[in-house]
């Protein structure tokens, strides 16, 4: 089920769900991280939301800020946003490769290099850490 509301999306029964194309018009750099939302990216096909699986999500529209998801190789196992940190941990077989945005990263295990934002994993657990406002 899906609620629109002024300045946000509501889904439930959204379990498994790992990503939403967003409607014409909306701008993946408008997306809040939180609520089940892990980060945006816009392409040639459109925007599309990344989400982390759960059952009731909420995809807020405003300022973003803080580190978010650009992109993964991998599906994400488990995530948590607080405090302007987001601590992501991925399933499948390494090395795990992740883009993120806004945000200074380390891996939560094992090594790990970086070139720009991309970044690649040895072990599954990536955190950055930003400002959120």
């Amino acid at each position: 089920m899906i609620a629109v509301g002024e300045g946000e999306v509501r889904l439930r029964r959204a379990e498994g769900l790992r990503s939403l194309r967003l409607p014409a018009g909306a701008r993946a750099d408008d997306v809040q991280v939180g609520g089940g939302v892990l980060g945006a990216r816009e392409t040639a096909a459109g925007s599309y939301v990344h989400l982390d699986g759960r059952d009731r999500l909420r995809v807020r529209f405003g300022e973003a800020s803080g580190p978010r998801l650009v992109s993964a190789n991998a599906a994400v196992a488990s995530s948590t946003v607080a405090s302007g940190q987001l601590r992501l941990r991925f399933e499948g077989v390494p090395p795990f490769e992740a883009v993120v945005r806004e945000g200074k990263c380390r891996p939560g295990r094992g090594r790990s290099t970086h070139e720009g934002r991309r970044h690649r994993l040895r072990g599954a657990q990536l955190v950055c850490e930003g400002q959120t406002r």
